[in-house]
Formats: structure tokens, sequence, C-alpha cells
């Protein structure tokens, strides 16, 4: 199922982290980044992901309907898109019919400084204003998430705390080892 995962107060470092994370990066079919600017051209950023998602550098004719060939070219795999700096719910709005819904684990970010956006696009996920989170927090996230009944299996106890751990506190990568570690295997050594 499509996700939004929106982050406020325009966190581009840490989600530039995430999207270049090798264990993140590797769990998805397609990953596109695009900067929306305020002043944004919706056609213009739509062709910039498609070129991105198929990695061609096409120019389209006006009586193209780009939003359909890159809802076409998703269907059927695993993308991360990161919209950088999305400004208003118009934009996002107009950008949704792009983006099929398909039960692939497939990620939006979006960055934004206006939490009425981040609320405005919320899907599944609640948007994060980051803060640190302890180890307990991190920890409730990943069982949430991963184990049907919220509760981790014994064996993986101190594997799951390891990779909180290495999370260092940093929400967005908790949910998306969350979203990695919930597709593989239960088992200590394919945690670690």
């Amino acid at each position: 199922m499509l996700d939004v995962i929106s982050i406020n107060s325009g966190k581009t470092t840490l989600a530039y982290k995430v999207y270049n994370d090798k264990s993140v990066s590797s769990h998805f079919d397609i990953r596109s980044w695009c900067t929306v600017d305020q002043k944004y051209d919706k056609k213009k950023l739509l062709e910039d992901i498609f070129n991105q998602v198929t990695g061609s550098a096409s120019k389209y004719r006006d009586n193209i309907d780009v939003a359909t060939e890159l809802r076409k070219h998703l269907f059927g795999k695993r993308f991360l898109i990161v919209l950088d700096d999305l400004w208003d719910t118009a934009a996002w709005d107009e950008l949704t019919r792009s983006f099929p819904e398909a039960k692939k684990g497939n990620r939006i970010i979006l960055t934004t400084q206006d939490k009425k956006v981040a609320l405005h696009a919320q899907c599944q996920s609640d948007p994060l204003d980051l803060r640190l989170l302890r180890p307990e927090e991190s920890w409730e996230l990943i069982e949430k998430r991963v184990f049907e009944n919220g509760i981790c299996l014994d064996e993986l106890l101190d594997a799951g705390k390891e990779i909180v751990q290495n999370c260092k506190g940093l929400p967005l990568v908790v949910n998306l080892m969350a979203v990695v570690i919930a597709e593989k295997d239960k088992k200590k050594t394919v945690w670690l």
C-alpha cells in the first residue's frame, strides 16, 4: 500500500541520508528525488520524476499525459519517491494521481516547512516532527510495524535492539528500517 512519510520543518538532510542508505536503496526497485520549487511547473516536475524512474532524458510533446505514463511505469514496482520542500496542498493534490496504490511497500517521503501540507498528504503514517526518539520509543515503533500483534519474538530481541541502536533515534530511519525488516525472514541471522 502506498504510504507518505511527511517530514515537517524541511528535514532535507535526513531525507537525503535515508534515500541514499544502502539498506533502504536496495529495498526499492525504483527511487526518485525531486525538489519542488515554490513556483513549480507540474509537467516539468512529473517529467523529472519520470526521467529518473526510467533512466531517460526524454522531452515530451504537449499531448502526452506524463502523469499517466509515470503511473504505468511505477505500477507493479516497489518505489521510493522523495518530494523535497513541497510548499502547498494543491501541488500535492496534482501529483498524487501519478502514484499507483499497490501492496508493494511503496513510500513517498515528503519534506515541507508547512505542517498543514504534511497533514494533508498523510496516508497511513503520521507526519514526523523530528526529534530524536528514545531507544524504547524506537523499539516500540519497530514492534508495531513489524509484528502483527506488536510484540517481538524472543529470539529477535537482541538483533532488534541492535537495529534500534544503529538508527540513533532518527524517527524516519527507524520507520524505514521497520519497513525493510518487516519483509525479511524473522530470523536473527537475517536481521543482523
